[in-house]
């Protein structure tokens, strides 16, 4: 007969505490036909993501206490997740009642779910009277506000076009500029790492890929980008995958338009996932910048983002200012080539007066 000590019986409460609580396939497929949206966590007991999963489902069900975010067992029911495309888990979708389904591509965890979700809920961009956006600035992780005037159609349709593209990763807003204000700008807010950025530009892209620029948690459905390379370390020290997080997070903004990085679970390496194929690296404890940039073939770049207005960095488009330092070389070269054409046109006139003034003094 086992003794349960006070130790172990506190161990079982906090199993039981977080422990999966699935729905039936009958509950799931009601959710579907009946419910306005249902957030689904597809997993499965013999998976170790699923496993990391269920600590972080539980608190997402309990801190927002919504009985539409749900988890499904595809192990005791594989022929439900065959019928809605599951091809593998943990993966977490949201379902929509008139049939829109949208898959979640980002960290498993209980700060990035929630966003994904309400983000799917609300339309793609907010748009607010000027005096009432300031709550809205913290609605979700990286949130772009666009202060655009009326008459400013490029940028409207631009902004629209940016959100279309981001909905599910970011919040979109737009207000009217302040009066007073003599143009359109873009601010975004990225609130998990706290910084705030401005653009006056218009390479909206670039922009919000560089204020959200941030390394990824293990993901759900892969997590993979068409296109991107992917750069994932794993390990199973927490230690480490925070000192990865701040040792490259600077690189990965810098190369958010080609390239996705990656924390997981697992033993520990680092694997650079691209076109031309995986290479895996082994690897003494949390990776440095220098060594990924190696992988990459990339160097420092430096990025002018030093000034600043109203508390806000000012971004300044790299395309942008790589085109400027070509046009002012351009520039430099075709004031050095004039030059030396006047010289050389100097030069010829001084022989042509030594000449005339040698025949002049000969016929004297």
């Amino acid at each position: 007969m086992r003794i349960l000590t006070a130790t172990s019986l506190v161990a079982c409460f906090a199993l039981r505490a977080t422990a999966w609580n699935h729905v039936s396939e009958e509950v799931l497929q009601e959710k579907l036909d009946s419910a306005g949206y249902t957030l689904v966590a597809f997993v499965s007991p013999s998976d170790p993501k699923s496993a990391a999963l269920e600590a972080e489902w539980t608190a997402i069900q309990e801190a927002k206490n919504d009985e539409n975010i749900v988890s499904f067992d595809c192990g005791a029911h594989p022929e439900k997740c065959t019928e809605l495309e599951v091809k593998a888990v943990p993966a977490v979708r949201v379902y929509h009642r008139d049939g829109r389904v949208n898959r979640y591509r980002g960290g498993l965890n209980r700060r990035d779910i929630p966003p994904f979700l309400y983000r799917t809920l609300r339309p793609p961009v907010l748009e607010v009277d000027p005096y009432a956006y300031d709550p809205l600035t913290t609605i979700d992780n990286v949130v772009v506000i666009g202060h655009i005037h009326p008459q400013d159609y490029e940028l409207y349709d631009l902004f629209y076009d940016l959100a279309a593209q981001y909905r599910e990763d970011y919040g979109f807003v737009i207000v009217p500029p302040e009066e007073g204000a003599t143009g359109s700008f873009v601010r975004c807010w990225n609130n998990v790492e706290g910084g705030k950025w401005v653009t006056y530009g218009r390479n909206l892209g670039a922009f919000v890929r560089w204020c959200g620029g941030l390394v990824h948690g293990d993901e759900s459905e892969g997590g993979t980008v068409e296109g991107k390379k992917v750069v994932r370390f794993t390990t199973e020290s927490e230690r480490e995958k925070e000192e990865f997080r701040k040792e490259v997070t600077g690189l990965a903004r810098r190369l958010s338009g080609s390239v996705r990085f990656v924390v997981a679970e697992g033993a520990r390496g680092l694997t650079v996932e691209g076109d031309e194929g995986v290479r895996r690296e082994r690897v003494e404890g949390a990776p440095k910048r220098e060594f990924v940039e190696g992988l990459l073939g990339v160097g420092e770049t430096l990025w002018s983002e030093e000034d600043e207005k109203d508390g806000f960095r000012i971004w300044k488009d790299h395309a942008q200012l790589a085109a400027q330092e070509v046009k002012d070389a351009n520039g430099a070269q075709e004031v050095k080539e004039k030059k030396e054409e006047e010289e050389e046109e100097k030069k010829k006139d001084g022989l042509w007066k030594d000449d005339a003034e040698k025949i002049v003094h000969e016929e004297l």
